[in-house]
């Protein structure tokens, strides 16, 4: 079995926004619509100025009226002569009087029927027309319905000449529409008028763009889901080593327990710890360390079968799940002695020979377990076994071998009155702006000085502490603590500090945290917004409704929050919209790798972007050479910590710390 190797990390994308979108494509066929649509219309513009369109309204006018006439005419008859059948009565003889005029009135209305009068012989025709209707409605009046009526044959008489004059007009108009028609289908005959297909062209184009912005959507589909593969292996992956984490790992053991529970197969866990690994930090520093780290990995994936699995589950720490073994332990133990003597062979690096061995402890399920805690509590009790003969040596997990439960009780109840025996202590390391070397504050760092086993880091205490319920008297005291020293050293002349201190998940999920964080303020005197609460991510996406509830609480009191280890967890973007950090630092992973590991400087460089897009400082953990810091100076980080300026130290060194480096 080969380690899976740590996913490359993709080149960024050049292309300015705008390309990236398609929206030129867009732009650019509304603007070839709009030309072409400008062209048509002033074209149909032009045809409808000089087509029989408005020709053929002027012979409509006219006929109009001319039957306006006529009907006048036919009801004084009908109203004169009585006819029995389709008389006509003096109101009908006034409606039409007034519907002639009416139509009259439409000589004067819109344009069309303006340009009708600037022909003499129509606007003759108007006028004259209008003079008569106006003489004869007095005459109207007077009218009788009798055929000998003197009025009639009079009214007659100066009706007809008009509606004679309309029908001829109306008839030299429709001849001069036909003609003009005509002439309009020979003028555009002879034009090659493109733009005329604007419609058919813009909507071709229009489709040819559709398709090119669907193959971009694939394509970003296709990128959006090789980028979720890789989250969800970064996920899963050690970063530095590419094996599963503790979290696979622990899903792939649940799982070969239900494989073999319903199979009744056996199979069994190795727990690796490398001795003196330690040491190797020390003297060669980090980055030495993971080296070394990166080819354990490659030698442990050596020693096991394809459908094994290898994890790397914390520093120097790793376990082996050996599948269906039948009821064989001597397949654990040849698997065991192989990793003991691939460990035996001596390390190159730095250009110096190493000697790193291994101590193993051995579970088997279903005889030392048979649930996934249980049966990696018990592989670790064999290899601190394995440590206390004398490392770099086999153990398989005994019964007695509980002594290292017993040990953590006896620490579980030495911590109870940790507090009250004053044993606890904070020791403080620097914060450093990088672009000018200032200490402009400090990260209080938690420390137990046990009477029997001396100073514990919080990584040998911690869990105890959440377990038993003393996490949230341990945070309080530790954010009084570091309020009141921040206070003191301000009152010592110093300038004032920000201090950084690390809060639980225990502690968020209380209730009433930030009345006590404001309670630790007042009592010391120290300015909320110099003080700044980090959480990790696992610990915000554990209850993201409680964790944003509490931290905005913490907000609008003035404390600054910060996300520890950013970049190792699974905090999603829209979670990190809602949630009120000030600050993301960058894990110490990422930094130590940043220099000489591409996926390592990438995933940095994305971290320092995204707190400068989103207006958030990013601070880098754990550096601890110039090229790290030249590296992080060289993509704008904010701030940084780590040995290459200075180990957590206690309060006492504090002043004497600032004030050398003022003077470097």
């Amino acid at each position: 079995m080969t380690p899976a190797q740590p996913d490359r990390a993709l080149p960024p994308s050049v292309s300015p926004w705008w390309r990236q979108s398609g929206l030129w494509r867009v732009f650019l066929a509304l603007a070839i619509f709009m030309a072409t649509l400008y062209l048509s219309y002033r074209d149909i513009g032009q045809a409808n100025a000089i087509s029989s369109l408005r020709m053929g309204h002027h012979t409509h006018t006219l006929f109009k009226t001319y039957e306006e006439v006529e009907r006048l005419m036919r009801t004084l008859r009908r109203y004169t002569l009585q006819d029995p059948v389709r008389g006509a009565t003096l109101d009908d003889v006034q409606l039409h009087y007034e519907l002639l005029v009416s139509r009259l009135g439409v000589f004067h209305e819109g344009e069309a029927n303006l340009g009708l009068l600037e022909f003499d012989d129509v606007r003759t025709a108007v006028e004259g027309l209008a003079v008569t209707l106006d003489a004869i409605e007095p005459m109207l009046a007077e009218l009788k319905p009798d055929p000998y009526d003197l009025g009639y044959p009079t009214i007659q008489a100066l009706l007809r000449p008009y509606r004679v004059q309309f029908f001829e007009l109306g008839k030299q108009f429709l001849m001069s529409a036909e003609v003009r028609n005509e002439q309009i289908i020979r003028h555009y005959n002879s034009r090659t008028d493109w733009h005329l297909a604007a419609p058919a062209a813009s909507g071709l184009l229009l489709l040819l763009l559709f398709f090119a912005q669907l193959r971009q959507s694939m394509r970003l589909a296709e990128s959006l889901a090789a980028e979720s593969r890789k989250l969800s292996h970064m996920a899963a992956h050690d970063p530095l080593t590419g094996l599963p984490n503790r979290a696979l790992m622990k899903d792939r053991l649940i799982q070969a327990i239900h494989h073999m529970h319903r199979a009744g197969g056996r199979f069994g866990v190795l727990f690796i710890d490398l001795d003196r690994f330690k040491a190797v930090n020390d003297s060669l520093g980090h980055g030495a360390g993971d080296e070394l780290l990166k080819i354990v990995a490659e030698r442990l994936s050596a020693c096991v079968r394809e459908g094994d699995t290898v994890a790397r589950i914390s520093g120097d720490e790793f376990v082996l799940i050996i599948e269906d073994i039948g009821d064989d332990d001597g397949i654990l133990s040849d698997v065991a002695n192989r990793v003991a003597a691939q460990l035996r062979i001596p390390f190159l690096l730095a250009g110096q020979e190493l000697l790193v061995t291994g101590s193993i402890g051995i579970s088997r399920y279903p005889d030392d377990g048979q649930e996934a805690e249980l049966l990696l509590m018990n592989a670790d009790a064999a290899m601190y076994s394995s440590k206390a003969n004398g490392r770099d040596s086999v153990c398989a997990y005994q019964v007695e071998m509980n002594s290292r439960c017993v040990s953590r009780l006896e620490l579980s109840r030495d911590l109870q009155h940790a507090l009250e025996r004053d044993q606890l202590e904070l020791h403080y390391q620097p914060c450093v702006a990088l672009q000018t070397g200032e200490i402009f504050g400090v990260e209080a760092l938690l420390r137990w000085r046990h009477p029997v086993r001396g100073l514990l880091a919080p990584d040998d205490f911690i869990a105890l502490a959440e377990e038993s319920g003393l996490m949230t008297p341990i945070g309080d005291w530790v954010i009084r603590q570091a309020c009141s020293q921040a206070a003191a050293w301000h009152q010592q002349g110093m300038p004032q500090l920000k201090m950084a201190v690390n809060l639980s998940a225990v502690q968020l999920q209380q209730p009433g945290l930030a009345g006590r964080v404001a309670e630790a303020l007042e009592a010391s005197g120290h300015p909320a917004a110099l003080l700044e609460l980090e959480l990790t991510e696992t610990q915000l996406m554990h209850d993201i409704d409680t964790a944003i509830a509490a931290t905005q609480a913490l907000r609008e009191l003035g404390v600054c929050i910060a996300i520890d280890d950013f970049g190792t967890g699974c905090c999603s973007l829209s979670c990190l919209q809602r949630l009120p950090v000030s600050t993301l630092k960058l894990d110490r992973s990422f930094v130590q790798d940043a220099p000489n590991n591409p996926g390592a400087a990438a995933i940095a460089r994305s971290v320092i972007g995204l707190g400068k897009s989103l207006e958030l400082a990013v601070l880098a953990e754990g550096i601890e050479t110039p090229e790290q810091l030249a590296f992080l100076r060289a993509h704008q980080c904010d701030a940084g910590q780590g040995y290459l300026f200075s180990r957590p130290l206690p309060a006492a060194h504090i002043p004497d710390l600032i004030q050398t480096h003022k003077a470097a």
